[in-house]
């Protein structure tokens, strides 16, 4: 669910599509622009989604190493990451959308300070 917009939901497919939906309607609202850095070998799998509990801002961990912020009224990328060494599986964030934690293939957790971004 989007946490700014109680009408909306956001959900992904492993083809890296993702798209905003209105709940009520079933419609979908927006595409967001999740291949426009894809890699070359076309591994863009988006393994999670969470959504910024005050912003606009959609999260999506992926296959390729990265994570990658969307903005949620434009579908556009905002920001984008090589988060570990390996596939990116997991994500969540703190109730004031101030840290973000990420889990990995890798074995490894990182707690990223979205403050200071």
């Amino acid at each position: 669910f989007v946490r700014c917009d109680p009408h909306q939901m956001v959900a992904s497919y492993t083809s890296s599509n993702t798209y905003i939906f209105d709940i009520e309607t079933g419609k979908q609202v927006l595409m967001l622009d999740t291949k426009a850095n894809s890699d070359s070998s076309g591994s863009n799998q988006i393994n999670r989604v969470i959504n910024h509990p005050t912003l606009p801002v959609s999260i999506t961990a992926h296959e390729d190493r990265h994570i990658r912020f969307f903005d949620n009224n434009t579908g556009k990328i905002i920001h984008s990451m090589v988060a570990h060494l390996d596939s990116v599986t997991s994500l969540a964030i703190d109730p004031n959308g101030l840290y973000l934690l990420s889990g990995s293939h890798d074995c490894s957790i990182r707690l990223w300070n979205l403050d200071s971004k």
